[in-house]
């Protein structure tokens, strides 16, 4: 069974045209994108939304990190400046506290969501900004209310993850990559969000629902800002708040270049 569910390459293409139209590039301004010095893109794709990012800033090092070695090659074809990194959100394979602005549009539903938030708190530099994306539960009742989309085996997927998402906000349980609950997209409750912050010294300073179904959210923008004062461990290899250090130590260190490709260790 698939640890992810991975998106066709065409999805990022169609993607990159939405957040053309969609809330996107008004909260990344809001957030104060065009001030990053870093940026790291969670669950990137092929680069979609750190493309929209390259317009609003000129300067900032732009690092992608996804699991699907195929879209990180696409995005490295269609973007020089961006770096991708083969990885996971669960397990960043990034030094702790470097970036400015940690982005993840709605693919944390896609991960074990406890485990990543955590991740992407870690690499947030004090005093840094986080811009989420995430479905509420009105796109899985959206999903499993109109079956005749993707046949039998999709509703009953859809199911599965509404399912997911009771246990995970009522219950606070989400099953493990790899195993048959696990293979699931559970979705976000902002309370329960909003209390994982808090534990990681991160606050939501500003949310807005994006579109509803049936009176419930079926998407969620939200901007987090992360303590000045957050405690922080940081590896001697990479100082806080230069993401330059961090990438270049990732690099060599887990022996992955852009795109997953294997490169040597220790330069």
């Amino acid at each position: 069974m698939p640890t992810y569910l991975l998106a066709p390459v065409s999805y990022h293409t169609g993607s990159l045209a939405t957040q053309s139209r969609d809330m996107t590039v008004a909260v990344l301004e809001r957030a104060d994108i065009g001030e990053a010095t870093g940026v790291l893109d969670v669950g990137c794709g092929a680069g979609q939304t750190l493309r929209v990012i390259e317009e609003l800033n000129k300067t900032a090092l732009l690092v992608g990190v996804d699991p699907d070695e195929t879209s990180c090659r696409c995005g490295r074809q269609e973007s020089g400046r961006i770096h991708f990194l083969k990885g996971e959100g669960e397990r960043l394979p990034l030094a702790d506290a470097t970036f400015s602005h940690v982005v993840c549009r709605v693919a944390i539903n896609y991960m074990h969501q406890e485990t990543a938030l955590r991740e992407l708190a870690r690499v947030l530099a004090p005093g840094g900004t986080m811009i989420l994306a995430f479905h509420g539960i009105g796109f899985n009742l959206r999903q499993v209310l109109r079956p005749w989309r993707g046949g039998l085996r999709q509703w009953l997927g859809d199911i599965k993850d509404l399912l997911a998402g009771m246990a995970l906000q009522l219950g606070q349980i989400q099953a493990r990559r790899g195993t048959f609950w696990g293979h699931s997209a559970p979705y976000t409750s902002c309370q329960r969000l909003r209390h994982q912050l808090r534990e990681r010294d991160c606050t939501m300073t500003w949310l807005r629902c994006e579109r509803r179904f049936l009176g419930t959210a079926v998407s969620w923008w939200t901007i987090i800002t992360k303590s000045c004062s957050a405690a922080i461990v940081t590896s001697k290899s990479a100082k806080v708040g230069q993401p330059e250090s961090a990438f270049r130590m990732t690099e060599f260190s887990t022996g992955y270049g852009c795109c997953g490709e294997k490169v040597a260790c220790g330069r």
